[in-house]
């Protein structure tokens, strides 16, 4: 059984628990330790650690580690959607790959495999949902890589099928995310996390609790916008697309 002693050197506590490749695909709680979950304010993001203020203006740190379920909701700035980007939408296409009407809601996401992407049916939500094989004209809900976007123009390669078409003028873009790092101060945080008691928020002596986060949804104040034109990061990229993809889309 791990100590409380685990949190005594302040954010260097944190790294005891173990961040990075070897942590498990399911996330599980310390032992013996006490669960919390509350929204409240966020205060600062850095590499591993997020601060935030909970419904009782009390501080606290958060570890995030491989097992954190992170998600980062809101909307953004058609300066955002840049190729190499992951996208999704609900579409009718015809069997040429062409959208039948104008975009007006797109979403940027975070892919987990190329399981993720394709064309779905409408009715497959789930996150183990199957693409459908050999698609043919119809509505489906697209998932796959941005390969172009310019004057309101994009096409998107969903695994081997290329998708085209047009945007309209109120072009809606959401975000799905996983990063953190996209979050600032004053966005909406909602937490659920394990602590042990010692490590709970002590105001008298200003100081912040720690605990680990089991799940962390950031909800932005304000769209997020291309690095250039604000100070929020830039959404990161998946990588560019393969040459096989660029032939396509020249096609």
């Amino acid at each position: 059984m791990r100590s409380y002693s685990i949190f005594t050197a302040g954010l260097v506590g944190f790294a005891a628990w173990g961040v990075g490749p070897a942590a498990r695909a399911q996330f599980e709680a310390p032992p013996n330790s006490v669960a919390f979950e509350d929204s409240g304010t966020l205060e600062a993001v850095q590499p591993g650690v997020l601060q935030f203020r909970d419904s009782k203006s009390e501080a606290w740190l958060l570890e995030l580690i491989g097992t954190t379920k992170v998600t980062v909701e809101g909307e953004a700035e058609s300066e955002c959607l840049r190729p190499g980007l992951y996208v999704q939408l609900t579409g009718q296409i015809d069997k040429k790959g062409a959208l039948a009407k104008e975009v007006d809601e797109i979403e940027i996401f975070s892919a987990q495999g190329k399981s993720s992407l394709g064309l779905f049916t409408e009715a497959e939500t789930e996150p183990g949902a199957k693409p459908v094989r050999k698609a043919g004209a119809g509505t489906y809900r697209i998932k796959g890589k941005l390969a172009s976007y310019k004057d309101g123009e994009l096409v998107i390669m969903a695994l081997d099928r290329k998708i085209t078409g047009s945007t309209g003028a109120d072009l809606k873009i959401k975000l799905n995310l996983d990063d953190p790092a996209l979050g600032q101060a004053g966005d909406e945080v909602k937490v659920k996390a394990w602590y042990y008691d010692p490590y709970r928020p002590n105001p008298a002596l200003n100081r912040p609790g720690k605990a680990r986060a089991e799940e962390v949804t950031i909800t932005l104040a304000k769209p997020l916008a291309h690095s250039g034109k604000k100070s929020r990061p830039p959404v990161k990229s998946a990588k560019p697309p393969t040459k096989a993809e660029s032939r396509a889309v020249k096609n």
